[in-house]
């Protein structure tokens, strides 16, 4: 220390020197306490987040699945129809359960007998009665086949059930006078299902006294009618055909049991078919109404 005039002073260099070394000493430990943070702060952030190629590299790394998009059920295919095999055709014919009074067969073959007689070429005459088709030609009976025609429907009017008739929608046999133009037309060549046993069909009892049914189709040809006077006009409308059958009993036993079309075996509505002559073939339903026995 250095007096002046009885006072006393600090030396001025002493007084730098000790306030620059003690700064000096304060920041050192600043320093090293932020340089410390520093590390721990980047040692820190490295631990918590990997590097890109140790996520890939690291195998026990959990990754997040790509979403699969859901796939539409394929639609089942289709089960194929079952094909239903046909029974073989019948050699013989069992005896007619239908009662005819002999008089009035003879009056039915009379009628017959005169309306063949006046046509030159064939004609087809049907009667209900009987459940019989006649096929004339040259004025002579060529042949007979047995049939089963429309199941018929209730007669409000005479409360009973009636099995002729022209009404639509009355399963009733059209009656009177009609033709059809000889076309050979053959079921099995014109129809996808011929395979199956014939063009077209439904489900159709067997006959009237069974309640089990059967996939009645149209088999082997078939013979449409057309209307000749304007009483059975309806024929077109209602698709009234001679036609083959699959169902043998309905024609077998020979009582009704269509939907209202003439129903014949395979191999006579062919050989029907066969034998009717070019152009019109006329065609005559008697007013002759079926009764069971």
């Amino acid at each position: 220390m250095i007096s002046y005039g009885g006072g006393t002073a600090h030396h001025p260099i002493s007084y730098r020197s000790f306030s620059h070394d003690r700064l000096m000493g304060m920041k050192r430990p600043i320093a090293a306490i932020i340089t410390l943070c520093w590390i721990v702060t980047l040692v820190a952030c490295g631990a918590s987040e990997p590097t890109t190629q140790q996520a890939e590299t690291n195998p026990t790394s959990t990754s997040i699945p790509t979403p699969v998009p859901t796939q539409t059920p394929e639609t089942p295919p289709e089960t194929p129809e079952t094909e239903v095999p046909l029974p073989p055709p019948p050699d013989s014919f069992p005896t007619q359960t239908v009662s005819v009074p002999p008089e009035q067969v003879l009056t039915g073959l009379a009628e017959i007998k005169r309306i063949a007689e006046n046509i030159e070429n064939s004609v087809i005459i049907i009667d209900v009665s009987t459940q019989t088709l006649w096929h004339w030609k040259n004025h002579q009976v060529r042949k007979t086949y047995p049939i089963s025609t429309g199941l018929g429907a209730f007669d409000w009017a005479t409360q009973k059930q009636t099995y002729i008739g022209n009404e639509l929608n009355s399963r009733r046999a059209p009656t009177g006078y009609m033709f059809t133009l000889g076309e050979k037309s053959y079921a099995c060549e014109i129809d996808e299902l011929a395979d199956k046993g014939g063009c077209w069909g439904w489900p159709a009892f067997t006959d009237q006294q069974s309640d089990e049914y059967v996939w009645a189709r149209v088999t082997s040809s078939i013979i449409p009618l057309y209307s000749g006077e304007p009483k059975n006009r309806s024929v077109v409308q209602r698709d009234i055909y001679i036609h083959g059958t699959n169902v043998y009993e309905s024609v077998m036993s020979q009582e009704p049991s269509s939907g209202g079309c003439i129903r014949m075996l395979p191999k006579d509505i062919i050989d029907l078919v066969e034998n009717l002559d070019q152009g019109v073939n006329q065609i005559y339903v008697l007013e002759r109404d079926w009764k069971r026995a």
